[in-house]
């Protein structure tokens, strides 16, 4: 194991269990600096454990001290001893585990030794941990109740605690009466190249004459190279690489087209209209709740059928740029959904 200690002096119990790669992502990695940041900022330090050096490498910066266990981040169960032992080194009391690759046999020699706080989206099984977290709108659609009656564990479900960053609190939306700049987002990894195959779907089409598009291309992105040379080509498209304020960007646009995951709670927060789709198993839930609630216009899986749902979005892109009064009634009800305030929630209940 190694530990890599940042220039905070780390008098806390509370660990963070999560890990990010090219295989699972970074939004994982980036909702538990959400809650991290929000626990610092109540002047509560945590520590964060990762399975190797690929996650380590996307915490390197955030300031915040890192073990590394160097096991194997889709097998748990073989990291119980290491975790124990740095569960009683560091004298942590409370452990935020974030990955779906958990088992009820990792959960209950965990809680042997400490409270475990779980961040659930999958409801694989009945977890054996004193919290359970769900954030996502379909949370309500699943009997966590009944699930859990007769256990001590908490619940706490519902978007009113999604792991927003700070900046996503107390946003005003804004609506263009025409629309200038559309937002483009495929998740940190972005596997199919979706972000490149909707840009070649709209760039040569007469109908975006004028509207620019902005991409977030992010840390693990292998196609990076590809979206550049569209950018070189086409003046009117952006590539973000590293952006700072995410909401800043996502309130300058006005629509959005995005994977499923916590980047549509994001942009609920910010009141963006958007346009939804999956490239991932579990990425269908959110986006079928959202696409059923209207919340957003769903385009479907792209893996099931690409063309249609590339065809998708840009028939919802068009929708959405002539109907004004739309996009503003879309904005005002996904801003009603999330309020940025849920990382100060689940830091409550935390200390």
């Amino acid at each position: 194991m190694r530990y890599i200690d940042s220039d905070v002096n780390i008098s806390t119990m509370i660990a963070i269990r999560v890990d990010g790669n090219s295989e699972i992502a970074t939004g994982h990695i980036m909702r538990c600096l959400a809650v991290a940041n929000g626990l610092r900022a109540s002047r509560t330090e945590c520590i964060f454990i990762v399975a190797d050096d690929d996650s380590e490498s996307l915490l390197v910066d955030s300031g915040f001290k890192i073990i590394n266990l160097h096991s194997v981040w889709n097998d748990l169960d073989f990291e119980i001893s290491k975790i124990i032992t740095v569960i009683k080194d560091q004298k942590i009391d409370r452990l935020i585990v974030d990955t779906y690759f958990v088992t009820e046999k990792y959960f209950t020699a965990l809680e042997k030794v400490c409270r475990v706080i779980y961040i659930d989206g999958i409801n694989a099984f009945k977890c054996p941990v004193s919290v359970v977290i769900n954030y996502n709108l379909y949370a309500k659609d699943i009997p966590y109740s009944t699930i859990y009656a007769g256990t001590k564990t908490r619940l706490l479900l519902g978007p009113k605690y999604a792991p927003l960053r700070s900046e996503f609190q107390n946003i005003r939306p804004h609506f263009r009466e025409n629309v200038k700049k559309i937002l483009i987002t495929a998740g940190g990894v972005d596997t199919y190249n979706a972000a490149g195959k909707i840009l070649c779907k709209v760039v040569n089409d007469d109908f975006f004459y004028g509207i620019e598009f902005h991409v977030i291309a992010g840390r693990l992105n292998s196609h990076i190279a590809e979206l550049e040379t569209i950018s070189k080509k086409y003046p009117n498209v952006i590539i973000h690489k590293s952006v700072e304020r995410m909401s800043e960007l996502m309130c300058d646009c006005d629509i959005a087209v995005t994977a499923g995951g916590s980047t549509m709670y994001e942009l609920c927060a910010c009141g963006v209209p958007s346009i939804c789709f999956s490239w991932a198993d579990n990425q269908i839930p959110g986006v079928s709740v959202f696409t059923k609630t209207g919340l957003m216009i769903g385009a479907g899986d792209l893996r099931d059928d690409s063309d249609n749902c590339l065809k998708a979005v840009v028939d919802g892109l068009k929708m959405y740029c002539g109907e004004y009064e739309m996009r503003v009634r879309c904005g005002e009800r996904l801003k009603s959904v999330v309020d940025g305030m849920g990382v100060g929630r689940i830091c409550k209940i935390l200390k």
